[in-house]
């Protein structure tokens, strides 16, 4: 059984580990680290970040709220564009000793991360990513966590439920609930879409009335050779 288990599992999510980038340690306000939990859903709605900083034996927490992406796409680059809708950015506030305590234990889990197996393949729905800022070390780490709950990877759940300790109720930073955001926001993007496909449909209209005619011509141009 654990054999069939082992051959079925896959890695699960995604690690990076990679040095700092000059800008981020120049914005380090001489913090010692930086870790934040960002989660969404599929198209970036509903977008909660959950960030803790220590500096000089303090440990501060920030939560910041989006609601929706505001999409489009770069005609010329041919790429899609996102940019953050809706927000709602919170203030750096001074955790007490207990809390300090438990975001200190989560550094250590986020920094001892090792990439877990699952044999589930969920293909949408939440996904959160972790980010360590570590100035002394000059390191950033990275951890990708796509429907954790859901597929069933211990260490992961853990560090995610541990971060969304940390969030405020729901009715402090939104009225709406996650439904009613997502039909919001998927109003504006649906015109987009909609818009996109028709562009595309047309162009590809064009193009097969396009190729005959250039076959006729080729045709035609035969002929006259003869």
């Amino acid at each position: 059984m654990l054999f069939g288990w082992s051959w079925l599992a896959h890695p699960y999510g995604g690690i990076s580990d990679e040095p700092l980038e000059q800008d981020d340690l120049a914005a380090s306000q001489d913090a010692d680290y930086e870790m934040f939990l960002s989660e969404s859903v599929a198209w970036g709605d509903d977008f909660k970040t959950v960030s803790f900083r220590e500096k000089n034996d303090s440990v501060f927490f920030k939560f910041t709220y989006n609601m929706c992406d505001d999409t489009d796409y770069d005609y010329a680059k041919w790429k899609l564009k996102s940019q953050r809708g809706v927000s709602s950015d919170g203030k750096w506030i001074l955790l007490d000793s207990k809390k300090s305590a438990v975001v200190r234990k989560l550094k250590k889990s986020v920094e001892n991360y090792s990439q877990e197996l699952s044999t589930d393949d969920v293909l949408d729905g939440n996904a959160s990513s972790v980010v360590l800022k570590d100035y002394k070390r000059k390191t950033r780490r990275w951890l990708y966590f796509p429907n954790a709950k859901r597929s069933r990877v211990y260490d992961a759940v853990t560090i995610e439920k541990t971060f969304e300790n940390f969030m405020p109720p729901r009715e402090t930073y939104t009225t709406l609930s996650y439904l009613e955001v997502v039909k919001r926001c998927n109003g504006p993007r649906d015109v987009f879409v909609d818009s996109t496909v028709r562009s595309q449909q047309n162009n590809t209209v064009a193009e097969q009335v396009k190729t005959p005619n250039q076959k006729d011509s080729f045709e035609l141009n035969k002929s006259e050779e003869k």
